[in-house]
């Protein structure tokens, strides 16, 4: 247990995306650990009744506005065409179903002054030093980019208001500090709302399409399907959890890590989070496609060595 003297307490706390993003997450969590008070700010669920009442009277109003704002982004459609991907990466190694079922999973923890390089944010930094590591596993692969998950400033009470992006990783630049401004500039300009209109037109079909259309829609996705390129290559989530000051009982809080989801797709996640002068980056992969301790150490020595 790192920043840990002694015996330490491990808290696991598992939310499903249906109930929260990671801010919200994080507002739960510092309800449960925080200060007195913390609760309080917190919204509070609707009654069960008072949520199928609501359902039974917006229901038809969604389903006449899913019609009309389908009808405009189809004329969206042919009039501008499907927009270029930002990043339309290959294929790699990390991107194939593997029949090993078993996880893995390793945490890094610096100290948050270790990875703040002028110019540059933390998840700039772990992104810039994501790609070479990932280009010492596997040399062959020509390109690696990252799928980072970013706000999405949707208007209105959302309880998961992000969308990921792509980002690719640069790893033809071969200085790092070049490299931390090109990702930077191009996580700045992903993190812009879209502005090709099929994309906003899409986005106004979601926000009124009725819960039980789209419960249908994410069950009848093939999640195994393996799509012939990739808006990245790993996950990397970043989320800061806030101050320090959570407590189980008399045990003060030393650092708070996180553990992105795999896929049949996604053999490897990131998840950055900071909680007061410390950053936890939390791994997750699939057993045997990567040497996971090996790969921790490596990124633990880039990171603390980016300065």
């Amino acid at each position: 247990m790192p920043e840990c003297v002694g015996p330490a307490t491990v808290v696991v706390l598992q939310i499903t995306h249906a109930l929260a993003d990671g801010r919200r997450a994080s507002a739960i969590a510092r309800a449960l650990f925080g200060p007195p008070g913390a609760a309080a700010r917190l919204p509070r669920a609707p009654s069960r009744p008072r949520m199928a009442a609501r359902a039974a009277v917006r229901t038809p109003a969604r389903q006449l506005a899913t019609i009309a704002l389908g009808v405009q982004a189809l004329r969206a459609y042919r009039r501008f065409g499907e927009p270029a991907a930002a990043v339309d990466a290959p294929l790699s190694p990390l991107n194939r179903p593997t029949s090993d079922p078993a996880h893995i999973a390793a945490t890094i923890v610096c100290p948050v002054a270790a990875l703040r390089v002028p110019g540059c944010t933390v998840t700039t930094t772990v992104l810039a030093a994501v790609g070479p590591i990932l280009q010492e596993c596997w040399p062959a692969h020509s390109q690696w980019a990252a799928e980072v998950t970013v706000a999405a400033r949707v208007p209105g009470p959302a309880r998961n208001n992000f969308r990921n992006v792509g980002i690719d990783l640069r790893i033809d630049e071969l200085d790092a500090g070049r490299r931390r401004q090109a990702i930077g500039s191009a996580l700045r300009a992903a993190a812009q709302p879209p502005e090709h209109p099929l994309r906003r037109a899409q986005q106004r079909v979601r926000r009124v399409l009725p819960a039980p259309v789209l419960r249908r829609e994410v069950a009848a996705y093939p999640l195994d399907q393996v799509p012939p390129t990739v808006t990245g290559n790993t996950v990397v989530s970043s989320v800061h959890r806030g101050p320090a000051d959570l407590r189980l009982g008399a045990a003060p809080v030393r650092f708070t890590a996180g553990f992105p989801a795999l896929s049949p797709v996604m053999g490897l996640t990131h998840g950055i989070y900071g909680l007061g002068d410390t950053v936890a980056v939390g791994l997750h992969a699939r057993a045997g496609l990567v040497d996971l301790e090996w790969y921790a150490d490596r990124l633990r020595a880039t990171l603390l060595g980016a300065r």
